[in-house]
C-alpha cells in the first residue's frame, strides 16, 4: 500500500468515527431548557453540565447577591453625588475667600509712599492774615497811644 493510500484509509476511517460519535443524542441538537441528568445516564441534548449546588449558588446570586449589588450601587452614587455638590460647594467658597484676600492685598499694596501735602488751614487765607495783621496793628497803636499819652 503506498503512503497515500494509507493516508486516505486513514481518513475514512477517522471520518467515520467521528460522524459515529456526534451522531449520539448528546451532540444532536442544543438543549432548549435545563434538565436534570442522573449520574452514568446519557443527555437527550447537547449543553453545559455543572452539578446541583452550582445551580442553587446561582439562584442564590441572581435573587440575593444581585438586587443587593445593586442597592449598593444607588446608594454609593447617593453618597458620591452629595459628596461631589459638598466639594463644588467648598471650591467655591475657598475661591470667593481668596478672591477677597486678593481684593485685600491690591488695596493694601495701593498705598501712597509719599504723604499728600495737608489741606491749608483757615488760617493760611490771605484775608485771614489782613485782619489779623490790622487788628493787631491797630491794638499795639493804641496801646502806644495810651502809653505815650500818659
Amino acid at each position: 500500500m503506498t503512503s497515500r493510500r494509507r493516508c486516505a484509509a486513514l481518513l475514512v476511517i477517522l471520518l467515520s468515527a467521528l460522524r459515529t460519535c456526534c451522531s449520539t443524542p448528546a451532540f444532536a441538537e442544543p438543549c432548549a431548557k435545563m434538565q436534570a441528568v442522573i449520574p452514568g445516564q446519557v443527555s437527550t441534548c447537547d449543553g453545559i453540565l455543572w452539578p446541583a449546588p452550582w445551580t442553587v449558588e446561582a439562584l442564590r446570586c441572581v435573587r440575593v447577591d444581585l438586587p443587593s449589588c445593586k442597592a449598593s450601587l444607588q446608594h454609593e452614587q447617593t453618597v458620591c453625588s452629595a459628596d461631589r455638590l459638598a466639594a463644588e460647594e467648598r471650591v467655591s467658597a475657598a475661591q470667593a475667600l481668596a478672591q477677597e484676600r486678593l481684593q485685600l492685598l491690591e488695596q493694601a499694596l495701593n498705598i501712597p509712599t509719599e504723604r499728600p501735602a495737608p489741606a491749608p488751614s483757615w488760617t493760611a487765607s490771605p484775608w485771614v492774615v489782613f485782619v489779623a495783621g490790622a487788628a493787631a496793628g491797630g491794638a499795639l497803636a493804641s496801646g502806644a497811644w495810651y502809653l505815650l499819652g500818659r
